[in-house]
């Protein structure tokens, strides 16, 4: 049954960008430096309202690109879809980085393996930990799973379980860059809009 939720305003909205903005400044940039050895810069490029019929609009720029992404689940107090992808292109070049190696052709088991282990640690490892640190929340996350297909089709599931609960969300665009690698990554982030007024709530009560 799809349960229906007033919408969000303008201010909530800047309040829920600031607060990722937060998330990704304290944790999340720290941990992808700290994973390559060097400088890393990062955006909030998007915060958007949508039903989710209109969600192919949003990603009309990835949607027919392969790309290779991370996929997590976080369930408890909150329920958050979040996806971890890149261009295979950089996929290479971060798993090369990862293994101490100069360049891969392909991405083996262990590639696959460095750059899941990757998507673990910015999903679970900061942005989970960053909102359940601020918040009190507690979050549990699936194990992370690995792809390289479309996005559309990566994104399949994710959407599917948002829609059981609701017929809108909200989907939060992050980019990571590292200039001196030249690796660039994607974080989308997921929630159904219950969950958002939780997080706006407890940042209102905080």
């Amino acid at each position: 049954m799809v349960m229906m939720t007033s919408s969000l305003n303008e201010t909530e909205l800047k309040t829920l960008k600031d607060l990722l903005n937060s998330y990704i400044g304290r944790k999340t940039k720290p941990a992808f430096s700290m994973i390559l050895g060097e400088e890393v810069e990062y955006s909030v490029r998007s915060m958007n309202l949508m039903h989710l019929q209109d969600i192919d609009g949003i990603l009309l720029p990835f949607m027919n690109q392969e790309m290779c992404a991370i996929y997590l689940r976080a369930e408890g107090d909150v329920r958050i879809g979040m996806l971890l992808f890149m261009q295979e292109s950089q996929a290479l070049s971060l798993a090369a980085k990862l293994l101490g190696k100069d360049t891969l052709d392909r991405l083996d088991s262990m590639g696959k393996s460095s750059l899941a282990e990757v998507g673990n640690i910015l999903l679970a490892g900061s942005v989970l930990n960053a909102i359940s640190d601020s918040t009190g929340f507690r979050i549990d996350c699936s194990v992370p799973g690995f792809a390289i297909e479309s996005l559309g089709a990566i994104l399949g599931d994710p959407i599917a379980e948002i829609a059981v609960r609701t017929n809108s969300l909200i989907l939060a665009g992050v980019e990571l860059y590292a200039p001196k690698s030249n690796v660039r990554v994607y974080i989308f982030l997921f929630f159904g809009l219950d969950d958002i007024k939780k997080l706006l709530a407890h940042a209102k009560d905080g």
